[in-house]
């Protein structure tokens, strides 16, 4: 078990696009799911099928799933953020998709799937199930500052690591993550990879304040690639955590 997480915030960055309409925005991000705001929770359900072109690189196939997720639409700050689970959901993408941690199951030794080439190119696989998950953003990610690419299981979005470096977002540019690797890689990245405040641009749990005061993750190239920690509680009960 990891010691407690401080919440560390950042000063807002400058980012562009749009979280949607007045009424449901959450929802309206959503383009391969059913997605509604039912009082103070936003509903997702999906077939879990991606969008793109499948590449079995597991071996397992790809089955239609009965995805249903009630994430909350004004998620509170954790005095303490929350680990991550070792195995299960973190989040889902506005495709549709579930999104699981950076490393695998136990059946691959919690092993990071990026690092170890075990993703298709858009940063997902199938499990023992036929259930297309991903585990990192990949080429097929939207690259537009400040789009929001998924919802962490706490309610928080998860945008793109491009932000604007003015108000007419002429410049823009990658953040980066604050996670270096201190030890040599082992099946479990969690013990290699360790937060170094200073060293990138977000936070212990891979996230940033935008603009608007909105906490957002951010779906990085380096690890942990998506949420680093829960800064607000999930909406299901983690299975164990790192």
């Amino acid at each position: 078990m990891r010691p407690a997480l401080p919440l560390i915030l950042l000063i807002p960055l400058v980012a562009c696009g749009s979280l949607g309409s007045a009424d449901c925005p959450q929802a309206d991000a959503f383009t391969g799911a059913d997605a509604s705001c039912d009082g103070d929770h936003l509903d997702i359900e999906s077939d879990g099928l991606p969008e793109y072109a499948y590449d079995d690189v597991s071996g397992m196939g790809l089955t239609a799933q009965d995805h249903a997720w009630s994430i909350p639409l004004a998620p509170a700050l954790l005095d303490t953020p929350r680990e991550l689970p070792l195995v299960g959901e973190i989040g889902v993408t506005v495709e549709g998709l579930p999104i699981s941690p950076p490393n695998d199951g136990p059946a691959w030794g919690y092993g990071d799937p990026l690092a170890e080439g075990r993703l298709d190119a858009c940063g997902g696989h199938t499990g023992m199930a036929g259930d297309y998950h991903v585990h990192a953003p990949g080429a097929c990610a939207d690259t537009t500052p400040g789009a929001v690419i998924g919802y962490a299981l706490d309610g928080h979005p998860i945008v793109t690591p491009w932000v604007c470096g003015d108000d007419d977002c002429v410049t823009k540019h990658k953040v980066a993550s604050s996670w270096q690797q201190t030890t040599p890689a082992e099946r479990n990245p969690w013990y290699a990879w360790s937060f170094v405040e200073g060293s990138g641009d977000l936070d212990r749990c891979n996230g940033m304040t935008l603009d608007d005061g909105t906490y957002a993750y951010v779906a990085t190239d380096g690890f942990p690639y998506g949420p680093g920690c829960f800064v607000a509680e999930p909406a299901l009960e983690p299975l164990g955590a790192h």
